[in-house]
């Protein structure tokens, strides 16, 4: 995902990061294709794409935060249609300095970190690992297009590839143990997909009700006001709440919902299911406090 930054007409180049507080160069594709990992035949991508294109209350416009949340949705949209998918998670290299270098994605937008949904994928040129990230991309790319869209390649960033779907949670971590570019043992079949976190649903939703809001805001004439931002979303933010209810009914039904854990992390007990109306109420308080933070 990426890092909250204002909304002021004109602004400078924006480093996002996403925070929880998306002809090839041969090099990249020749190190991560490996026989024996997750494999989907065309028709299957076919009907996943289908799947991802219908998804309308996700903000893939609202580019400068959230790509954690965009992925973990997607992925969530494939699980419940069966269909696996893994996670493509990519650093800037790090300089001398110890700081890794930003992803520039033009002169507007960088990002500290990115994330999106990989599948791999049999074609007649062989097996292809594709990458799902409609906040800059209209189709699907390969991993190499992928990262050049980010003007990084296999070598001069630390790509990470994951099994399944992964939330921010875990980000961090892979930040500090990879200092190059690296591979999981990707999911080889649905079966093998790890199932989905109760307390990453409830969480994903929150975020992702803050970002529609903030898009809504940002459209148009821009607005300041929370109240106002939620107005402009209001069929997409109940299609999230709607939706969200939905798929962890679906996953439930799939064997992938994953029982929560005991304790959240400040020691208070988690809900056992997700609900609806906490991810609007925590949804709404970000949005007012984001949009708050962008206040002259």
């Amino acid at each position: 995902m990426h890092s909250h930054l204002d909304m002021l007409p004109a602004r400078p180049l924006l480093f996002a990061g996403c925070l929880a507080t998306s002809a090839c160069t041969a090099t990249g594709t020749e190190q991560v294709e490996s026989s024996g990992h997750a494999v989907v035949d065309q028709a299957t991508f076919d009907r996943a794409k289908t799947i991802l294109e219908a998804i309308d209350y996700v903000p893939f416009g609202y580019k400068r935060d959230g790509c954690y949340a965009r992925s973990f949705y997607m992925s969530m949209e494939l699980a419940a249609a069966r269909i696996e998918s893994n996670s493509a998670l990519v650093f800037g290299r790090r300089n001398p300095f110890g700081w890794d270098e930003p992803l520039v994605v033009d002169d507007d937008l960088a990002w500290s970190w990115h994330v999106a949904p990989l599948l791999e994928v049999e074609t007649p040129r062989g097996v292809r690992p594709m990458v799902v990230d409609p906040s800059f991309a209209s189709r699907p790319l390969d991993l190499d297009a992928w990262l050049l869209r980010m003007n990084v390649s296999w070598d001069t960033a630390r790509v990470v590839l994951l099994k399944g779907a992964v939330y921010s949670t875990t980000y961090e971590t892979h930040r500090e143990t990879h200092r190059t570019s690296w591979r999981s043992d990707l999911t080889r079949t649905f079966e093998d997909m790890p199932a989905f976190r109760i307390e990453d649903i409830q969480a994903a939703c929150e975020r992702t009700y803050a970002f529609l809001g903030l898009e809504a805001a940002d459209a148009g004439e821009r607005t300041r006001s929370a109240t106002e931002a939620e107005r402009r979303a209001g069929p997409r933010l109940a299609k999230l709440l709607r939706r969200s209810a939905e798929l962890t009914l679906a996953l439930d039904g799939q064997g992938k919902l994953a029982a929560p854990t005991a304790l959240g992390e400040d020691a208070t007990p988690r809900s056992p299911s997700f609900s609806s109306g906490a991810c609007e109420s925590e949804g709404r308080r970000q949005l007012a406090r984001r949009i708050d933070d962008l206040a002259p």
